[in-house]
Order: structure tokens, then sequence, then C-alpha cells
């Protein structure tokens, strides 16, 4: 089965917190991935599908720090630990922000790729 996806997704493995909107206390997580759409990532708790939640994301390669709202999508069990695997589209995220994750993703997908095309040649 081919997946078409409306944006491009990195793997990415980034600390990031967040917190109900309806409550103060924050959790620590860790992103599988990212996209300018939104984010994937694992958690010690069940979130439910269309929770909104308030993240703060700190790419620290590119000096980037946000807060953004998201809406959970989907949660399901994670195969390893007492952990739940969660998907979320970003709500509302600062324009300046967006551009920038944007860049840094576009950015970090061409490295993959020149990566990948070094070791295909040196294969040859």
């Amino acid at each position: 089965m081919n997946e078409k996806r409306k944006f491009l997704r990195i793997p990415e493995n980034l600390e990031i917190s967040y917190r109900h909107v309806s409550q103060a206390k924050a959790a620590n997580f860790l992103t599988k991935d990212i996209s300018q759409g939104g984010l994937r990532f694992f958690t010690h708790e069940f979130i439910s599908p269309e929770s909104l939640l308030k993240v703060k994301l700190n790419l620290s390669q590119v000096e980037l720090a946000f807060e953004a709202l998201v809406k959970v999508k989907w949660a399901k069990n994670a195969l390893v630990g007492e952990r739940y695997e969660v998907g979320a589209e970003f709500i509302d995220i600062p324009p300046q922000a967006l551009k920038r994750l944007i860049h840094y993703i576009e950015g970090t997908q061409k490295s993959h790729e020149q990566a990948i095309d070094k070791r295909e040649e040196k294969n040859e």
C-alpha cells in the first residue's frame, strides 16, 4: 500500500514537552517524526483523539524554539513497553516558526538524500 502524505515527514527524535490545554502540568516526550503538518510522538499516558495540546519544540541545531497548538488525530498502544504512540496535527503555529520548520525539514531531507547518493556511488 502506497501512502500519500500531504507533507514531507522526517524521522526526528526531539525532546518536546506538552500539556493539555485545560491543564497546567506539562509532560515530556520524544518525537518519532515531524512534518510541517504535525508530529508523531511517544508518551506514557493515553491521549484521546481530538484532545488539544500545547507543545513546546526546540530544534537546537537551528536555534528554533516555539510553542504550538496541536490536535490529537490518533493514539494507539506502542509495541514497546507501556507507551502510546500519538499522531497530532498543528492547529496554530507561529508563521515564522512554520517557515523555519519547513526550511529545516527540507534541508534535513536533502542532506539525507545526498548521504544515500554518496553511499550508492561508493558501492558501485
